[in-house]
């Protein structure tokens, strides 16, 4: 994947759509990363996004449009996004899991994560409790 430091294709009907922290999200449009604010990717965040990469990729026809239809289906479907962001989340917790971090340092990583599933981001599709529980199991 390369990571562009340019804004989605998809910007404006994300900012209309959605409450984000403009100067550290990224987002994954095919097989770029698109890093508008320019800051540090940590690689447990390439893990996610490679995520979202292969399940854009999923939805090619003939070798095309995968991102295009994703996008359209992660905007307006609340269940297609909580599902999407959740195989996401559960990638990178595991991600992290695997690096040998203390167990108060993966809990706490484990809340952030479950904070940012369950909050406005994405449109409150989970609750902080579901969203805990449903990235921590394996």
């Amino acid at each position: 994947m390369k990571v562009v430091n340019e804004k989605p294709p998809i910007w404006a009907s994300v900012k209309e759509l959605f409450d984000f922290d403009e100067k550290t999200t990224v987002f994954t449009y095919g097989d770029t990363i698109y890093n508008p604010a320019g800051v540090h990717i940590s690689d447990d965040v390439i893990a996610h996004e490679m995520v979202h990469y292969r399940q854009q990729s999923a939805l090619n026809i003939w070798g095309h449009f995968g991102p295009v239809r994703w996008w359209k289906r992660f905007l307006y479907e609340p269940e297609f996004r909580m599902e999407q962001e959740l195989e996401a989340y559960k990638a990178q917790y595991q991600y992290v899991r695997t690096r040998g971090i203390n167990r108060e340092a993966l809990n706490k990583f484990l809340v952030g994560l479950a904070y940012k599933l369950s909050g406005n981001m994405y449109g409150n599709v989970i609750g902080f409790n579901e969203a805990l529980r449903r990235i921590k199991k394996i």
